[in-house]
Parts: structure tokens; C-alpha cells; sequence
């Protein structure tokens, strides 16, 4: 984070200057036990500093502590996610912090709130201009059932095709469970441990679970729980195989080993059905290449639920990968539908979690579910900041990107630090249609956060990859509702700054069209735009039906600023009332608030334009970063949107979707 609490700031102002002189920081751990739990939870904070004399803590919820030590316990009350912070300084006055993401959850029973026992979709058929999914998959326990033998794993064999975990799971019909034993590890020969299908059914399940102590279902993993896993060590392509059917991993760690070199995917999903990923523990190894959590291809019925997946990351210049993702959904030719990735932890520095991409398929992935996930990269892997770990710099691009989905509803996640550098400019979501078969439509984004980015939203209708530049299929039918966004900062991470990018390159396939954006609250960089706007200069096809209204945004020293193109592009003329009516074939942009515009131009009417951000009225701004931006009962625009209600984002749906 860069906007950091008043107690953060003071002990980082007075090592300034020594720091300056001496260019030398102390080292700073945080470790909290537990990081996820059902509250009211007590949670045990130590920071480990050699050097360190000073501390100063905020847990995130409201509290603070400057009491010195080095050793906090503290009693969460109430459900969410919160940044508990630790600021620090050593006997020469040098400041250092680290923070750590700590997950409450008011209940202990897996979320399927969307979706019924028996796979029965229970979430409405559409959000504004996009369709909802059509079909889920319930991931409870009682909708996975394993009523067949009980087979104890118990050998610490590491290597060899032939042992007895892999000889387990051949053994096993429909229904068994095979409870591994805690703290083994096992490492496979190539291509690794396979998962051939056994023709199961939803009613005979094959589970895979550890025998350790793990938190109640419903509950998201972290590492401190990896002492009560299974361990499954993977080597370059010696992964897990899974192109069966029905089974069900329950409390097992994933490592990659610590041979060098570039390890590609921990688990490869193709040609499946009915996989469920449960309180899973995959992480690669700093400083060396891992690629992939996760690779989903031709499969349905996917679900990752309550894990923690961490490390996949790309060396820049000497590394032997470029994108990297905790999960990846690939293009294939097989019909690929119906997953659900909830309540996880998603660290990647390429994608953290990408859709399509590759070079040839013929199907669009259908009917996802992207819920109350905590998608991050960690700020110590940004070179540019005092917490860089080093020595090797990561390929960072963007935390979710869809090049090739449908039917997606992403809901309730918390989305933090993604910065440019590497080919992008640290957006947050990213919807680029990419290849002749590829269509992003029926999206829906709703009830989500997202902080310390470079950019927020690029929506871009964008040609194919190889060399014919055939428009992609569709960017279609996209609804945007209920977002916070905070701390978007272009020159900080090192990005274009903008909150949206709404611009097209089709010429021939149906235009980008039904875009909505509805009741967003985003703190524009000052210094930026918040919107770019473009389009192809070669007979462009327009977007159509675009809507944005009910938000407040700042307007930024630039508010609508052209993607590129010359002269001839429609967005020339930089002005946003003249841009739109140039760039969009019809469009509503109306019941915004839209603070310090001085830009040149106008709006198109309908809209406000406060000259500070303190006249909007907020319950706190404080420097939007942090603040309650919910409306006090003297604003002037309390209960203005359209629909009556406040403009900006419903703060309250906000967490109950996250909880």
C-alpha cells in the first residue's frame, strides 16, 4: 500500500533522512496465526526485526496499538477481510513495515448461496444488460458425497510411478475415500501422479483428504495449515494429471522442489469432470519460476474453493516464462462449463487468475462463478518499493483477465496491487476479446474492491493473435456495478492511471456494445484521466448502447483522453462531451458526480461537477484511501442517483457480498 495510516506515517518520517544516508532498511516479518477463522477470532501477531527497537500496530478494524513489542493479541469481533499493519523503526531511526491480509467469516459453511443441492442455479437470469450463469456446481460436502470403503495411505515413499498413494487411487471405485496421512510427501516420476476417469456420478464420489487437523468447511486455508497436509512435490512437467471424473481433494499442499528451472503447471485438469479443489494448499518458491497453480482445459464442473495459492510468478530477461497464473482457463476445442472459484487466495504476478489466451479453440468457457476471493501480488515483489525482496524481477500484468468467457459473475472480491512495466499498466480486470473464436460477453462485476493499481477497467474489443488480425468474436453485454475503487495511482504504478479504457479495433464483427456502469466509486489519480477512449482508424465499427450513470469519479487532469490513433481517430478531440459523441454510436452518461474537473469541454448534461472532493459530502474522504465514502445525511447529493437511492457504490452490499 502507498496511503498508509497517520501511525504508519510518523515513524516512517522520522528515519527519512537517516534512510536517505544510509540506504539501508531493517528487515521486517509479519506472521499471523490464524490468517482465516469464523469470528470472534484471537489472533496472535509477531513481527520478527533483528534490528528493530520500535513498533507500532493497526489491526485493521479500527483499533491501533503502540504499545512496544514486538507481539500483539488481538480479538477480532466482527466478519471481513482486514490489513493488519506493523510499523517499525531500529536504533538509527530507519523505518520499515509489513502487512498481512486476515480473512473473518461469519459462518463455517460453504458458500453456495447461487446454487442449490443438485446443481440447481439459483441466482437470477440476468444483471442489467448481461445473462447470468446457467448452471453451478454445488461444492458443498453434502452435495459431494463419498458413501463407499475408507482406505487409509500411510507410506512416506517419495518417488517412483509405483507407490502407494497412485496405487490407492487405482484401487478405488466410486464412492471411496482415501485419507492420506499428515507430513507425508510424495514426489512423482514423469509426467507425475495420473487421475484416469472411472465413470463415477454425482452420487459417488472418490474424496482425497488429508488425516490432519484442518479449519471447518467453508473456511479458506492458509499456510499455517500445512503441518496438517499431505505434501505432493512437483519437478518441471511432473505434475498431477487429472482427466478423471468425480473426485474431491480435501487439505493437500502442493511445493515446487528446489531444482531450478521453470515448473509449468502443479495440476493440469484436461478433459474432466466434476474436480473439486477443498482447502488446498499450492505455492511455488521465491526466486525461482513456477507458472501455474492450476490449468483448466475442456473440462466442466471445476471448483476451487477456500485454498491458498501463492509464488507463481515469471523471471524478467533471465527466466524462461512470461505469464504466469494461479489459475488458467485455456482455449480448447472441448466444451468447457460450469466452475466456481470461491473464497480463495489468488497470487500470481502474470494473471491471477486468466480465461482464454492461447492460440486456437473453438469454445467460449460458460457459466463461472468468481466469488469473495482475495486476488493480490504481493507489494514486496514491486522493485520500485522499499519492501522489494529481490534480487529477480517478476513479469506483472494484470489480476484477472478475460480474453475468452461468457456468463461470468464476478462478486465479493477483494483485488489489490497490480502495477505496469512488463507490456500492461497494472490494470485490475481486463476484458480483450483475443482470437477469431474468442467472445468476452454476459460479464457481470459487481459488489468488489480494488486498490493500488495502475489502471482500473481496460474493456477493449481487440483483432486475433496470428497473423491474419481477424476481429475477435464479441465484447458484449458487460455490467459493471457496486465497485470501490482506491489508491489508483498511474505514477506510482508505474500505469496509465485511468479508471476505464472503453475503446475498440473491430471493423467488420458486431461492436463492442452493452456496457454498463452503474453505481461505481472510484478515486481517479489526480494527475490521469478517467476514462481513455479510441478506436480503430481504418473504417472502426463504434460501440453502441453504452451506459454510465449513478457513479461518482474523479475527473483527473486529463478526464477523457485519446488511446492513440492520430488526428482521424474519434478521440481526438480530447473533450468529453465531443469524444463521446464522436466515439459512441449512442450511449447515456448521466446522474454522475464527477469532482475537480478542469478539463477543457463539458459533460454531457445531467451530471455535477463539485470543485473539491470534500463537496461530495463523504462520511471521511481522508484522501480516498481508507475513508467510509458512504454519504453523509448533508450531502447535496444524498439520494440523488436515478433510482433514488445515493450515488456511488452501495458500501454495505459491499461487505455482505465479501462476508
Amino acid at each position: 500500500m502507498t496511503k498508509h495510516l497517520v501511525l504508519v506515517a510518523v515513524l516512517l518520517l522520522v528515519g527519512c533522512n537517516l534512510l536517505q544516508a544510509q540506504n539501508l532498511l531493517p528487515t521486517l516479518k509479519l506472521k499471523v496465526s490464524p490468517m482465516t477463522a469464523v469470528v470472534p477470532a484471537t489472533v496472535v501477531l509477531t513481527a520478527t526485526c533483528p534490528t528493530c527497537v520500535a513498533y507500532a500496530w493497526n489491526f485493521g478494524d479500527g483499533t491501533s496499538n503502540s504499545v512496544p513489542g514486538s507481539a500483539q493479541t488481538h480479538v477480532y469481533s466482527t466478519s471481513g477481510q482486514f490489513d493488519a499493519v506493523v510499523a517499525a523503526t531500529d536504533k538509527n531511526g530507519n523505518p520499515v513495515e509489513a502487512d498481512v491480509l486476515i480473512t473473518l467469516s461469519s459462518s463455517s459453511l460453504a458458500d453456495n448461496r447461487y446454487c442449490g443441492l443438485g446443481d440447481v442455479w439459483l441466482g437470477g437470469v440476468s444483471d442489467g444488460p448481461a445473462e447470468l450463469p446457467r448452471t453451478c456446481l454445488n461444492t458443498s460436502l453434502q452435495n459431494t458425497p463419498s458413501p463407499g470403503t475408507v482406505t487409509r495411505v500411510l507410506s512416506t515413499v517419495l518417488t517412483g510411478g509405483s507407490n502407494s498413494l497412485q496405487v490407492a487411487y487405482n484401487a478405488a471405485k466410486c464412492g471411496d475415500t482415501l485419507v492420506v496421512a499428515h507430513g507425508t510427501k510424495w514426489q512423482f516420476g514423469w509426467p507425475g501422479m495420473l487421475f484416469p476417469s472411472k465413470n463415477c456420478d454425482n452420487l459417488h464420489w472418490i474424496t482425497i483428504k488429508t488425516d490432519g487437523t484442518l479449519p471447518s468447511e467453508g473456511i479458506r486455508i492458509d499456510p499455517t495449515y500445512a503441518s496438517q497436509m499431505f505434501n505432493i512435490i512437483v519437478r518441471g512437467s511432473n505434475h498431477l494429471v487429472i482427466n478423471g471424473d468425480h473426485i474431491r481433494f480435501i487439505g493437500m499442499e502442493m511445493s515446487k522442489d528446489a531444482v531450478g528451472g521453470a515448473t509449468t503447471n502443479f495440476a493440469e485438469v484436461t478433459g474432466a469432470d466434476s474436480i473439486i479443489f477443498d482447502r488446498v494448499y499450492m505455492h511455488g518458491t521465491p526466486n525461482l519460476e513456477s507458472r501455474r497453480a492450476i490449468y483448466i482445459g475442456g473440462s466442466t464442473n471445476v471448483g476451487i474453493i477456500d485454498s491458498y495459492l501463492s509464488e507463481f510468478h515469471c523471471i524478467a530477461v533471465t527466466g524462461s516464462c512470461t505469464d504466469s497464473e494461479a489459475i488458467a482457463i485455456g482455449d480448447t476445442t472441448l466444451p468447457q462449463l460450469t466452475f466456481t472459484f470461491t473464497n480463495n487466495y489468488l497470487e500470481a504476478a502474470g494473471e491471477n487468475i486468466l480465461f482464454g489466451g492461447e492460440l486456437s479453440g473453438l469454445t467460449i468457457p460458460s457459466d463461472v462463478q468468481i466469488r469473495r476471493n482475495t486476488f493480490n501480488k504481493p507489494i514486496s515483489w514491486m522493485s520500485t518499493s522499499p519492501s522489494w525482496v529481490g534480487p529477480n524481477k517478476y513479469i506483472v500484468k494484470n489480476l484477472l483477465e478475460f480474453k475468452n468467457a461468457k456468463r461470468v459473475l464476478v462478486e465479493g472480491n477483494t483485488m489489490t496491487n497490480c502495477w505496469g512495466g512488463f507490456s500492461q499498466v497494472g490494470n485490475g480486470i481486463v476484458m480483450t476479446p483475443r482470437g477469431a473464436w474468442a467472445a468476452v460477453e454476459d460479464i457481470t462485476v459487481r459488489y468488489d474492491t480494488m486498490a493500488h493499481l495502475g489502471e482500473a477497467f481496460q474493456i477493449a474489443a481487440t483483432k486475433g493473435p496470428n497473423a491474419s488480425l481477424l476481429d475477435s468474436l464479441a465484447l458484449q453485454r458487460v455490467s459493471i456495478h457496486d465497485v470501490l475503487v482506491e489508491d489508483l495511482d498511474g505514477a506510482h504504478y508505474n500505469g496509465a492511471g485511468g479508471v476505464f479504457q472503453v475503446s475498440t479495433l473491430f471493423s467488420n464483427n458486431a461492436p463492442l456494445n452493452g456496457l454498463a456502469v452503474n453505481h461505481v466509486t472510484a478515486f481517479t489519480d489526480s494527475k490521469r484521466s478517467l476514462m481513455f477512449v479510441g478506436d480503430d482508424l481504418v473504417n472502426p465499427v463504434k460501440p453502441t448502447n453504452i451506459v454510465f450513470m449513478n457513479n461518482i469519479f474523479g475527473a483527473g487532469t486529463y478526464p477523457v483522453w485519446s488511446t492513440g490513433g492520430g488526428p482521424t481517430a474519434c478521440s481526438a478531440k480530447d473533450q468529453p462531451l465531443l469524444t463521446f459523441n464522436a466515439c459512441w454510436t449512442s450511449y447515456s452518461f448521466t446522474n454522475n458526480v464527477i469532482p475537480v474537473f478542469k478539463g477543457l469541454g463539458s459533460w454531457p448534461a445531467g451530471n455535477s461537477t463539485p470543485t473539491s472532493w470534500a463537496a461530495v459530502g463523504f462520511v471521511n474522504y481522508n484522501n480516498g484511501s481508507g475513508g467510509d465514502y458512504r454519504l453523509s445525511p448533508t450531502s447535496a447529493y444524498k439520494g440523488k442517483a436515478s433510482d433514488g437511492t445515493d450515488p456511488g457504490a452501495d458500501l454495505n452490499a459491499i461487505k455482505n457480498a465479501i462476508n
